[in-house]
Formats: structure tokens, C-alpha cells, sequence
């Protein structure tokens, strides 16, 4: 049995991980870019090296960077398990295979992406367990709430939600994946 577990918060700009210490400090929340960076042809570098976290910013000038989730949603699974799997063994110095594994979703997430993350995660890092969830349902359990109006704000997605008993109401439930409308909702929000 494992005493080990990761949350992966896979946003549009960042993939937030925390570990089973997260609760005790802060230090053990990491964020890095939701971004993968390859050579551009011009360089004299190796073309199967691709760059992720902090020596992809060192290196942003000279690489191609494209992000594997798009509005909250992962579009690019062969990119996503190299920086899951840059998690796993850099940033927290963790074997997949001793690690249970907490996953997060954006509301209307299609069942064939949590099914190929189920997929990747169990097969390819053999790991021991597997959990998902909405992150408007975290939100509201967070406060101690099973019911709740909920209002997510990320950088190129919204989601608005309703919960009632911990129920999702899906006729209110709804998500905005332009940038220009989240950033129309934080501006009438936060300065109206």
C-alpha cells in the first residue's frame, strides 16, 4: 500500500500538483507552465529533446512551444504524459507506480479524455489508484459546501456551476472557453 498521492490541476496555463505534505506546507504546491517546448530547425540542438518547467524558459527563444490542454481540456495526450511523467520524477522525485493518482476536469469534459488519462495513468505509469473530479465540485467541498453557486475564473476558461446536495445542476452549469470572455467576466466582475 502506498502513502503517496499526487493531485494533477490541469489548467490552461499551468498544471498545478500538490502532494500528500501540501497540507503541512506550502512550499509543497509546484506549478509549472502547461507548455512543451522542441527545438526550432535552426538550432543545432537534437530533435527528439523536447523542454518542460524551468529549462523551457531558459530556452523559449530558441524552441517551438505548444500547450497539450486547451480550455481546460487535453487535446495533445503524448505531450501531457511528458509533463505529467517531469512531475512525477523532478519535481516530486516520486515512481509513478507508488503513487495514487487525484485528477481534476473541467466541467463538460468529454468521458474519452478521463477515459485516455485512466488509460495513460494505469498502463503507462502502472499506477495504484485513480481519482477525478470536476473543479467546480472541489470548490465547493472546499468551503465545506455540498451546495453552491460557483464561479471558476482561469485564464482561457470560466465555468459557472450549480450544486445543490452535491449534485451537478447541469441546466445552470456552463463554461466559457474564449480569452476575451473570461477576461470580460473578471473586468465586470471584479471592477463593476
Amino acid at each position: 500500500m502506498t502513502n503517496n498521492f499526487i493531485l494533477f490541476d490541469n489548467g490552461t496555463s499551468t498544471i498545478k500538483s500538490i502532494n500528500e505534505h501540501s497540507f503541512d506546507a506550502e512550499t509543497d504546491v509546484r506549478s509549472i507552465t502547461n507548455e512543451i517546448g522542441r527545438p526550432l530547425q535552426f538550432s543545432n540542438m537534437k530533435e527528439e529533446e523536447y523542454y518542460i518547467g524551468s529549462i523551457l524558459e531558459e530556452k523559449r527563444d530558441i524552441l517551438a512551444i505548444k500547450s497539450p490542454i486547451e480550455r481546460g481540456i487535453i487535446k495533445n495526450f503524448h505531450d501531457v504524459e511528458k509533463i505529467w511523467n517531469f512531475i512525477y520524477e523532478r519535481e516530486f522525485n516520486y515512481k509513478s507506480k507508488e503513487t495514487a493518482t487525484f485528477l481534476t476536469e473541467c466541467l463538460q469534459c468529454p468521458k474519452k479524455v478521463r477515459e485516455k488519462s485512466m488509460e495513460i495513468l494505469f498502463e503507462t505509469f502502472e499506477i495504484p489508484a485513480f481519482f477525478s473530479e470536476k473543479t467546480t465540485t472541489l470548490t465547493s467541498y472546499s468551503h465545506g459546501v455540498s451546495s453552491a453557486f460557483i464561479i471558476e475564473m482561469g485564464h482561457g476558461l470560466t465555468q459557472i456551476d450549480t450544486m445543490n446536495e452535491g449534485f451537478h445542476m447541469k441546466e445552470s452549469s456552463t463554461k466559457y472557453e474564449r480569452y476575451e470572455k473570461t477576461n470580460d467576466l473578471i473586468n465586470e466582475f471584479m471592477y463593476d
